[in-house]
């Protein structure tokens, strides 16, 4: 992967912070998080997905969850990382759910930002799932984009292609069906924590007991633009 526009990276010592991006986003998404004085003590790695942001765009990738996963994970050798902790939002969490095992030996800990773990996590992409590329591609992305218009999310979204968007929404859709990122979530090793906004709430009830929570109040899923000052204290204080 060519780092030079498709990843911020700031070497800072032996621990590692990895930043995973949503849908409607890319690594800028974290960029007000990173000045953060308590992050100083990490190395950090935040990447744009293929397809997002400044990485390349190729018309025959899958952008399947689990083939992003795939390329972090390569990211992560390649920086010959040894201590990582992982903060993933919305599919970033979902694609740090299949690095749990694959980086089991050196994961500390993740925190998951509404990363989907059902099919009731899904929003809007479960309903780009049942159109057509073409009724996507004509009329729905501009619908999406027209509703987000005044905000920040529709510059991320000038970013990334239709076809991008349209083959990740359906892998978001087949991953949050499977049962697996459920399960893969809860029987990780590593310290989690899992943040939900406060109008979702129910995101949390497919959790078993004994998973570490936080709700950001004033919040929907997008709790990093509704209320980042909490979120950054929630992340401080679990890191």
């Amino acid at each position: 992967m060519d780092l030079k526009n498709a990843a911020n990276i700031k070497h800072s010592g032996s621990e590692w912070l990895l930043c995973l991006h949503g849908l409607q986003s890319n690594k800028e998404l974290f960029d007000e998080f990173l000045s953060e004085p308590f992050l100083s003590q990490y190395s950090l790695l935040v990447p744009d997905f293929i397809g997002f942001g400044a990485s390349p765009k190729p018309i025959d990738f899958s952008y399947d969850v689990q083939e992003q996963a795939y390329i972090i994970e390569k990211l992560v050798k390649q920086l010959s990382i040894q201590k990582l902790n992982i903060v993933g939002h919305s599919l970033g969490g979902m694609v740090a759910i299949l690095l749990l095992n694959p980086l089991k030996d050196i994961i500390n800990s993740f925190v998951n930002m509404e990363g989907n773990l059902v099919l009731s996590d899904c929003g809007p992409s479960k309903e780009i799932a049942t159109y057509s590329f073409d009724t996507f591609k004509n009329t729905k992305y501009d619908e999406i984009k027209s509703d987000i218009k005044n905000s920040k999310r529709a510059q991320w979204l000038a970013q990334t292609p239709d076809f991008v968007f349209y083959k990740t929404s359906q892998s978001i859709v087949a991953w949050s069906s499977s049962g697996k990122l459920l399960d893969e979530f809860q029987n990780a090793s590593c310290r989690k924590l899992f943040i939900y906004g406060s109008e979702n709430s129910k995101k949390a009830a497919s959790l078993k007991p004994g998973i570490e929570l936080a709700e950001i109040p004033k919040s929907g899923h997008f709790m990093l633009q509704d209320n980042p000052e909490a979120c950054f204290k929630t992340i401080k204080q679990f890191l």
